[in-house]
Order: C-alpha cells, then sequence, then structure tokens
C-alpha cells in the first residue's frame, strides 16, 4: 500500500469512528445504555463477518456471549471451525474460549 493510500485509509476509519461515537452518544440518551460505542462496533462486526449467511438458525444455536467470543477471529475458515466445534460440542463460552487461546484448530491439524 502506498502512503497516500495508507493516509486515506486512516482519515476513512477516523472519520467512521467519530461517526459511530457521535451515534451511540444520542442512541445512549434517546434509547438506552447498551447502545454504547463498544456495543455498536460489535453489531458492525457481526454484520461484517455474517451479512452473507442465513443467521437464523445459527444465531438460535449460540448465545451473543459465544459471537463476542467469535468476534476476535478474522480467518473465516478458523471462525466456521469454531462455530462448528461450539454447536457439535455444546461449548460454554468460556470452554470456547479456551479453544480460541489455545488455538486449538491449528494443533488439531498436526493430530490427525
Amino acid at each position: 500500500m502506498n502512503y497516500y493510500n495508507e493516509i486515506k485509509s486512516r482519515l476513512i476509519d477516523n472519520e467512521i469512528y467519530c461517526k459511530v461515537k457521535d451515534y451511540s452518544k444520542k442512541l445512549v440518551i434517546e434509547v438506552s445504555k447498551k447502545y454504547n460505542r463498544r456495543t455498536l462496533f460489535r453489531m458492525k462486526q457481526f454484520y461484517n463477518i455474517f451479512k452473507d449467511e442465513k443467521v437464523s438458525p445459527m444465531a438460535t444455536q449460540l448465545t451473543l456471549s459465544h459471537y463476542s467470543e467469535l468476534l476476535s477471529i478474522k480467518d473465516r475458515n478458523k471462525l466456521i471451525y469454531y462455530i462448528n466445534a461450539t454447536i457439535n460440542n455444546n461449548l460454554s463460552k468460556r470452554a470456547l474460549g479456551e479453544k480460541i487461546k489455545n488455538n486449538e484448530q491449528v494443533l488439531s491439524c498436526f493430530l490427525y
């Protein structure tokens, strides 16, 4: 990426950040405290990850706590692996977090 594109990207990211911060302040005042800046970013992350998926069946099998653990995963294949592992093994949020922390997927690839 050249220097111009890097600057442009940072300006756009900053502009989006400022808008989200403003929107969250308005929502907190008008609706409730649950629409803070962090929650809005999580909503945006969730949308960006699952926008092309039919989430209804999947959403009923995992809790929001599970999704908060999953949102840190950028690699699509890893994400799918951890979603399936959570559903198939009925993992708690804590167990899912441990598997992600220990990078279980990479380790399991070497075991087979």
